[in-house]
């Protein structure tokens, strides 16, 4: 797995470089945007995070202007989002700019300021992992699980649409993370994938005629308070929840 930067200060560089070898990631560095641009996308299929910079000085002799933050965050709009960003600019005006350019595409999105000197291995290092923890990557994804997985949100389901829960392939995948972004319930939730157990599907399941929604299946659950099984379990037939014992 790679995080990939756009940074051109070279402390902050020796910074990212020891901060996301904490993390577990190898670190790809692009010191200009026509150079990020160019050559990113073929680390999107294994990148799990992503920060960017937005002012941005030439290099010694460098004869082509070096771009700006903005100018990548316009690039990865036209993509289907991959993984977090965090923008780690101090220029607040222009950051705004590349929240609205990411965002409005469906990427989860960031910001931590430089504020401090040991801001990367401290406020940064401390939100990157929650934003891991939250929205987990293809590449994260497939590590521990093959095809098809079972995805929803922390507080509530995909409102029982298949394609948002029942994940097959990795387009699927992004295809769905996308959209969790975008919607105005599951985007506040961290997202869990587990593995997908097709379950018994009930005799009377004719409500999915277009193939669009979760197949109605019988349902096993335990309910516990304080390490105490108060519900022992239940049954879903049909629409209905059936208590079959209760303490």
């Amino acid at each position: 797995m790679k995080s990939i930067l756009l940074e051109d200060n070279d402390e902050r560089i020796s910074a990212f470089q020891r901060t996301v070898a904490a993390l577990g990631f190898d670190l790809k560095i692009w010191r200009d945007a026509p150079s990020m641009i160019a050559e990113s996308e073929a680390f999107f299929t294994r990148v799990a995070l992503i920060s960017l910079d937005h002012d941005l000085n030439p290099m010694p002799e460098a004869t082509v202007d070096p771009g700006t933050g903005v100018d990548v965050a316009r690039f990865l709009g036209d993509f289907l989002p991959v993984c977090p960003v965090l923008i780690h600019s101090s220029n607040t005006d222009r950051v705004y700019s590349m929240h609205n350019e990411l965002r409005f595409a469906g990427w989860t999105v960031d910001r931590v300021g430089p504020l401090g000197t040991d801001w990367i291995e401290t406020s940064w290092l401390h939100r990157a992992r929650e934003l891991l923890a939250q929205h987990p990557a293809l590449q994260q994804v497939k590590a521990k699980f093959s095809w098809s997985v079972f995805m929803k949100g922390t507080r509530q389901t995909s409102r029982h649409e298949r394609k948002l829960s029942i994940i097959q392939n990795d387009k699927d995948f992004l295809t769905a993370i996308e959209r969790y972004a975008q919607d105005a319930i599951l985007n506040w939730q961290d997202v869990v994938c587990r593995e997908f157990v097709p379950l018994r599907r009930l005799a009377d399941d004719d409500d999915d005629t277009d193939g669009t929604k979760m197949p109605r299946s019988f349902e096993f659950r335990t309910f516990w308070w304080k390490g105490t099984v108060r519900g022992r379990w239940s049954v879903l037939v049909g629409r209905r929840w059936l208590r079959l014992d209760r303490r």
